[in-house]
């Protein structure tokens, strides 16, 4: 038996049976959120106030603790995009650059609940 590693489908043509289709794999990133966005891992830099992220690895103007090796797997690193390493119930957030407001949540878009694309065998 052969395995295929992309999705197939029969065909209308009476010629062709079955043909490969054109699904996309998955980058294994989340670039959209249910739930605590806790996975989410897209390039959101900006909160629902419009103030730009701090990054991850910087400790000015905003201290914190929220650093890779205080939450490992969690998504943070020398970036400042959005993420909820510490399950805020809220979903995604960060630090921002502005001394005025310590951190606010990320505008992070909805997953649809349709897959788009694929993973191994389908």
């Amino acid at each position: 038996a052969v395995v295929s590693t992309q999705s197939t489908g029969y065909t209308t043509n009476p010629l062709q049976r079955w043909n490969h289709c054109p699904v996309p794999r998955c980058s294994g990133e989340s670039k959209c959120w249910d739930g605590l966005q806790k996975d989410y891992r897209g390039p959101q830099q900006v909160t629902k106030s419009g103030e730009q992220c701090q990054k991850w690895t910087e400790q000015s103007p905003q201290q914190h603790s929220r650093t890779e090796a205080n939450y490992p797997d969690s998504g943070l690193g020398n970036h400042n995009y959005c993420r909820n390493p510490d399950n805020e119930p809220s979903g995604a957030w960060c630090y921002t650059t502005n001394p005025l407001q310590r951190w606010n949540h990320c505008p992070v878009p909805r997953c649809s609940g349709e897959s788009k694309c694929w993973d191994g065998l389908q």
